[in-house]
C-alpha cells in the first residue's frame, strides 16, 4: 500500500464511524420526534373530548335546576344543545383509543351518562313536588357517577402525555450517550490513524 492509500485509508478510518454515529442519532432522534408526537396529539384530542363532555354535562345540570325553578323552556333549549355536544364528544372519544385502560374508562363515561340522561328526563317529566326527590335521589348520583368517569379518563390521558415524555428523555439520554461514545471511538481511531501514517512517513523519510 502507498503512503497516499495510507493516509485515504486512515481518513476513511476516521470518516466512517463519525458517519455511523451520525445516522444512527438521526434515526432515533427521529424516531423519538415521531413517537412522541403523535402520542401527545392522540392525548390532546382525548382531553379536548373530555373538556367537551365535561361543558355539555354542567350545561344539563343548569337545564336541570332551571326546570326546578318552573322554567322548562329555558332549559329545555339548554339540554337541546348540550346533549348532542356530549354525544358527539364521547363518539369521538370511543373511535380515539390510544392507551390502555382508555376503552373501559369510555365505557363507563358511557354507562354512567346513560343512567344520568335518564334522571334528566325523569326529572323534567316529574310533578313539582317530585322533582326534588328525583333530583336528589337520581340525578345527583348520576351527575357525580358521570364527572367522577370523565375526570378519570382525564387524568389517564395526561399520565400517558406524561409517560410519553419520560420516554423521550430516555431515548434522548440514549442518543446523547451514542454520540459520545461514538465520538470517542472516532478520536481515537483518528489519533491511531495519524500515528500510523506519522511512521509510515518518518520510515519512508529515513529510507532515503
Amino acid at each position: 500500500m502507498t503512503l497516499r492509500q495510507q493516509i485515504i485509508a486512515g481518513f476513511a478510518v476516521l470518516i466512517i464511524p463519525i458517519v455511523l454515529v451520525a445516522l444512527i442519532s438521526f434515526a432515533v432522534l427521529g424516531r423519538l420526534g415521531g413517537a412522541v408526537d403523535a402520542v401527545l396529539l392522540e392525548n390532546e384530542r382525548s382531553l379536548q373530548a373530555v373538556a367537551d363532555m365535561d361543558v355539555a354535562l354542567e350545561r344539563l345540570d343548569s337545564a336541570a335546576l332551571l326546570a326546578l325553578l318552573g322554567r322548562k323552556a329555558e332549559a329545555a333549549t339548554i339540554a337541546d344543545a348540550a346533549r348532542p355536544r356530549f354525544q358527539r364528544a364521547l363518539g369521538f372519544a370511543e373511535g380515539n383509543l390510544t392507551i390502555q385502560g382508555e376503552e373501559e374508562l369510555v365505557a363507563e363515561v358511557e354507562t354512567a351518562f346513560s343512567s344520568f340522561d335518564q334522571a334528566y328526563n325523569a326529572l323534567v317529566a316529574a310533578e313539582p313536588d317530585r322533582a326534588r326527590t328525583v333530583y336528589a335521589e337520581s340525578f345527583v348520583p348520576a351527575f357525580e357517577r358521570t364527572r367522577r368517569g370523565l375526570q378519570e379518563l382525564r387524568v389517564a390521558n395526561r399520565e400517558a402525555a406524561t409517560e410519553a415524555g419520560t420516554s423521550a428523555g430516555s431515548m434522548a439520554e440514549t442518543a446523547q450517550w451514542g454520540i459520545g461514545i461514538g465520538a470517542i471511538i472516532a478520536l481515537l481511531l483518528g489519533v491511531w490513524a495519524a500515528l500510523r501514517v506519522s511512521r509510515q512517513i518518518a520510515s519512508t523519510y529515513n529510507a532515503r
